[in-house]
């Protein structure tokens, strides 16, 4: 899959997730556009159907086939939406590893009729070796591509050690600061639980001497 297509393939889901959005607001269609043209990107290699299945089972060989779904989303609460497949594609560029090639897969569900799932492949790079991944099913496949380029983010990431700094990191890590926070509250707690516990049994035993030979086990809570 090379760079022209890819944006086109990337444009005609940014405008369908577009449309999802304003019939969820009762909005009327967006406006005709023109058809979109190639971007001026690095040009990548084409990799037909068996060398994305070799590479794919060479890295994946064994995978539970699992009928799970991209879980539904109330669009009218979306007010910014970003492409993932998008965002791969940068991550690619900027990680200087060949782009992602995508291959789908499509079922009969009895519970969802006609659904479609992808499995995407990032060749070997300078620094990264090959990585794949499998994104949920789903009847539309805008949102099952967008889905395994979301499983291959992040695979990358991890792959490279790095991380996307913006607004949801930030709300991500804030997140994670007060759950540290809250440990600490909790573990003083326990502790303060503790010494007043062996206080009150201690107190106890003074105000009882019978107590002194006594097990005192059911004064634990």
């Amino acid at each position: 899959m090379n760079d022209p297509e890819a944006t086109a393939a990337e444009t005609a889901t940014c405008r369908h997730v577009s449309e999802l959005i304003r019939q969820a607001r009762n909005q009327g269609p967006l406006p005709s556009q023109p058809a979109a043209v190639g971007s001026r990107g690095p040009h990548w290699p084409y990799l037909s159907p068996e060398d994305f299945s070799t590479l794919f089972h060479r890295a994946l060989p064994q995978y539970e086939d699992v009928m799970e779904y991209v879980p539904q989303r109330d669009w009218s609460t979306v007010v910014q939406w970003r492409s993932r497949k998008i965002a791969l594609r940068s991550l690619c560029m900027e990680q200087h590893c060949p782009g992602p090639h995508y291959q789908k897969h499509s079922t009969q569900s009895t519970s969802h009729g006609l659904v479609h799932r992808f499995c995407v492949v990032l060749p070997p790079g300078d620094t990264t070796p090959v990585l794949t991944g499998i994104g949920r099913y789903s009847t539309d496949e805008h949102l099952a591509r967008e889905d395994a380029a979301t499983e291959m983010i992040r695979s990358l990431l991890a792959t490279t050690g790095t991380h996307i700094d913006d607004f949801n990191y930030d709300q991500i890590d804030e997140t994670l600061q007060r759950n540290v926070e809250l440990g600490w509250e909790i573990g003083y707690v326990k502790s303060q639980y503790k010494r007043v516990h062996g206080e009150l049994r201690h107190l106890k035993r003074v105000v009882n001497p019978d107590l002194l030979g006594s097990s005192d086990s059911d004064d634990d809570p």
